[in-house]
């Protein structure tokens, strides 16, 4: 269903789920009897907080796409992970500051050389308030 310049689509993914043909398959299929995890009324209501005005089709296509993205992250829920200590992120970050050392200022006539308008060994800058 196009929405703007946008085409709504299905995700595809591939299920290894005992006797399922391994070809790609939308959530729906591969996790029959679950339940959806969000409702036509809470999509029209984040819509109605973002201001977009959605018809009714368009509730249904999101509801459902919405649905099958968080029945695929409660998968995730059957994931052993004890023993596994919580991020913050994926990856690890080290932090890229220098250490925080006094250092000898810029000299005035230095800082001002480039400027292109000065006065007074001071910046000037166009009027900004009224």
């Amino acid at each position: 269903m196009p929405i703007g310049k946008y085409q709504i689509t299905k995700p595809k993914l591939q299920t290894l789920a005992p006797g399922h043909d391994p070809k790609h398959q939308t959530l729906n299929t591969i996790h029959k009897g679950l339940q959806m995890k969000i409702t036509k009324d809470e999509i029209a209501y984040v819509a109605k907080l973002a201001r977009l005005e959605l018809d009714e089709a368009t509730i249904e296509t999101f509801s459902e796409q919405i649905g099958d993205i968080l029945v695929y992250i409660d998968k995730l829920n059957e994931v052993d992970t004890d023993g596994v200590p919580p991020t913050s992120h994926a990856i690890f970050l080290s932090n890229a500051f220098r250490d925080d050392k006094p250092v000898p200022h810029l000299d005035r006539t230095l800082a001002l050389k480039n400027a292109p308008e000065k006065e007074d060994g001071d910046f000037l800058v166009p009027k900004v308030v009224g």
